[in-house]
């Protein structure tokens, strides 16, 4: 319990390290409140509702704003830049339960806020809460426990959302690992587990342009031993993508690279296709963009194609 605690003492001082900052949480906290008095003040005075007070609402606001803050937690998001920065893998070889840890660091954020946000607002509210009815003491203890139930109900809810993004990230670097194929300048590299294939652009036996679901150029290669390949106009996968060298031939990424292979397979007369015709494609697809992209490979594949090349 004591390492949880100390957790809690650092993330605490953390937060009171930026006082400069913690003093404009103050004024903007209160600046907030005061716009939700004049509102309020405004709305119940026009009779919008007949059933509730001026100081039964501000009461709602102060309960709710301290609510709001401490149940706060990003707990997906921390794990998240963890993952991306590579920290978690250190966050996890600590003798302390990555969850409990999580837990305390949340709770050291959220009671400075709570502190910093909402006594302000609370020290505010006593000019304006005359005639307001408090709670009985009864009530009390039922909302203590409902907080702390809602405090933990949301970290559980945003820590498995972290882990579940975290695993699908594990899960699709394992399958990046088992699966890909890529597409360069000598043709398409393809793998399946164990199963290992290079296809050259001489194996392709046609070329085929359709729109996806999503109304979205995708490039299909028919290759002669019966296998097709395709990639989404949307995004490419290639082997050179990274190399200066490929960025210096196709600068426009996809666009100069899908130019390139109708320019490809018209000089190898590769046959070009539009899946359900060319009138057909330019229906499917979604943006203008896609169109005029399929346009030019068209017209780069009937030039490269021509008898006088």
């Amino acid at each position: 319990m004591r390492k949880y605690w100390l957790v809690f003492k650092k993330s605490l001082k953390s937060e009171l390290t930026y006082r400069a900052a913690a003093l404009w949480g103050i004024v903007g906290a209160g600046l907030s409140f005061l716009i939700q008095i004049f509102l309020w003040q405004a709305l119940l005075s026009s009779g919008v509702r007949n059933d509730t007070s001026f100081p039964d609402m501000l009461l709602y606001v102060l309960i709710n704003s301290l609510v709001l803050q401490l149940t706060r937690a990003n707990v997906a998001g921390v794990i998240e830049t963890a993952m991306i920065d590579g920290t978690i893998s250190m966050e996890l070889l600590r003798p302390i339960s990555y969850k409990g840890y999580m837990l305390a660091h949340t709770l050291g954020k959220n009671i400075y806020g709570a502190l910093t946000a909402t006594l302000p607002i609370l020290l505010l509210s006593l000019f304006f809460l005359s005639g307001a009815v408090l709670p009985d003491l009864v009530h009390i203890p039922l909302f203590l426990l409902s907080a702390l139930l809602g405090i933990a109900l949301k970290f559980e809810v945003t820590y498995l959302a972290g882990l579940t993004a975290c695993f699908l990230a594990v899960t699709g670097m394992i399958g990046s690992m088992c699966w890909y194929q890529r597409f360069t300048l000598d043709g398409v590299e393809y793998r399946c587990f164990f199963y290992q294939k290079e296809y050259t652009w001489q194996d392709v036996e046609c070329f085929t342009l359709r729109g996806d679901f999503q109304g979205v150029l995708t490039f299909e290669f028919q290759m002669a031993d019966g296998a097709e390949r395709s990639f989404n106009g949307g995004w490419l996968w290639c082997a050179e993508y990274f190399s200066d060298g490929f960025e210096r031939r196709f600068p426009e990424d996809v666009y100069d690279y899908a130019r390139w292979l109708g320019r490809e397979f018209g000089r190898r007369k590769i046959p070009l296709e539009a899946e359900g015709g060319w009138e057909k494609l330019k229906k499917e697809l979604k943006y203008e963009s896609w169109q005029k992209l399929a346009e030019d490979i068209r017209r780069d594949y009937e030039s490269a194609a021509a008898p006088d090349r």
